[in-house]
Parts: structure tokens; C-alpha cells; sequence
């Protein structure tokens, strides 16, 4: 697969379907990552997931496609610490 997308060799792009499994008593997201850039490409992982944390609105990729947003996204974050783009919720 050819990587069309601007990324750092160490750094992984995935393209997410997202699920809902829902329970007796709880419900749980699972994300499944399609790696589209980086190593593996190709491959797919599926992980439970919980959102903690929001992003500043100068952080969010914006375009008339996917592609464009994502690309615009990219490049507002590129350099930027992951702590910086979502900060981690304080432990209370």
C-alpha cells in the first residue's frame, strides 16, 4: 500500500468503523482500526474503547471529503504532543 499521507515513520494512520455492543448492564464501543499509513498497513485492529478527553477546536481537520479533513487535521497537528491535543482528565 502506498502511503499517500504525510505522517513520521513511528507514527501509525487507521480508518475507524465503530461498533456498540450493548449488555445487560453496560454498553461498550469497540473501534475498529483499519491501518491505512505506517506499519502493518493493511491490517486491522479492534479495540474496546473510552473517550476521556476533547481536542481544542484549532486542533479538528476540516474539508469537503474525508481526505481533505483528514489532511487538514494532520497538518495542524503535526509536531504537536498528543498531551497537548487532548490533555489528560485530572485523577479526582
Amino acid at each position: 500500500m502506498v502511503n499517500e499521507y504525510s505522517i513520521k515513520s513511528d507514527e501509525l494512520l487507521t480508518r475507524v468503523t465503530k461498533y456498540e455492543l450493548s449488555r445487560a448492564d453496560s454498553h461498550l464501543r469497540l473501534d475498529v482500526h483499519e491501518i491505512i499509513a505506517g506499519e502493518d498497513a493493511g491490517s486491522f485492529l479492534a479495540i474496546p474503547n473510552l473517550i476521556i478527553g476533547r481536542t481544542e477546536e484549532k486542533y479538528i481537520g476540516r474539508g469537503s471529503s474525508i481526505e481533505e479533513a483528514l489532511k487538514d487535521c494532520l497538518s495542524r497537528i503535526q509536531g504537536v504532543s498528543s498531551e497537548t491535543i487532548i490533555p489528560k482528565a485530572p485523577i479526582t
